[in-house]
C-alpha cells in the first residue's frame, strides 16, 4: 500500500531511494566502537599480510557521514602504523640474527651498511619523504621499506609521524571514493 505522503513506505532508517540518506552511525552502534573497530582493524591489516584495511574501509564507507571521512582515516592510519612498529623492530633485531653478522662481515657487504646507515642519518629527510611515498602509494612497499627502516636505524618515531601521515592520505582517498560511490547509488 502507498506511504500517506506519496511514494515509497519508509525503510529502516526513514525514507527510501536514492535520495535517502545513508544510515547514521550511532542509530547501528555508538561512533566510538566504529573508531575503536577501525584503530584495531588498522593493526590486525598491518600486522599480518593479506589482511586489507581496505575492504574494512569499503565497509566503513557507508557510515562516515557523520563521522567525517579524515578521522575515520586518521584514526584507520593510526592503527596501521602503530601495526607496523613489530616489523620496524624485527629490521632492527635482525642485525643481532647470526646469519646477519655473518652477512654484514662479508667483504665489504659491513662497509657499504655503515656508508648507507651515515648516509640516512645524515639525509633523514630523504628516508621519511621515501615513507610518506611508500605509505601512500606503495612503491617502494611499505611493508618492506619498514624493516629496511629498521635495519637502517631510521627513526623510530620519524618513520611513525610519516607513515601515519601516509596512510591518512591513503586512507581518505580511498574512503572518500567509497563515499563518493555510494552517493552515485
Amino acid at each position: 500500500h502507498a506511504h500517506p505522503a506519496g511514494g515509497d513506505p519508509p525503510g529502516p532508517w526513514g525514507t527510501s531511494g536514492p535520495d535517502a540518506p545513508r544510515p547514521r552511525p550511532d542509530t547501528l552502534l555508538p561512533v566510538w566502537w566504529l573508531l575503536l573497530g577501525t584503530l584495531g582493524f588498522g593493526a590486525l591489516s598491518a600486522l599480518v599480510p593479506g589482511v586489507p584495511i581496505e575492504l574494512w574501509l569499503g565497509g566503513v564507507g557507508a557510515l562516515v557521514d557523520d563521522v567525517g571521512v579524515w578521522t575515520v582515516a586518521f584514526v584507520a592510519s593510526l592503527g596501521h602504523s602503530l601495526g607496523k612498529l613489530p616489523w620496524y623492530a624485527l629490521g632492527r633485531w635482525s642485525l643481532g640474527w647470526p646469519w646477519m653478522r655473518r652477512h654484514l662481515e662479508k667483504p665489504g657487504v659491513g662497509e657499504r651498511y655503515d656508508r648507507l646507515v651515515t648516509w640516512m642519518e645524515q639525509h633523514a629527510g630523504w628516508g621519511q619523504a621515501t615513507m610518506v611515498l611508500s605509505s601512500v602509494v606503495g612503491l617502494p612497499p611499505l611493508a618492506v621499506f619498514i624493516v629496511v627502516a629498521g635495519q637502517l636505524r631510521m627513526s623510530a618515531v620519524g618513520c611513525f609521524v610519516s607513515m601515519t601521515l601516509g596512510r591518512t592520505l591513503r586512507f581518505a582517498a580511498i574512503l572518500g571514493a567509497f563515499t563518493w560511490a555510494l552517493d552515485l547509488v
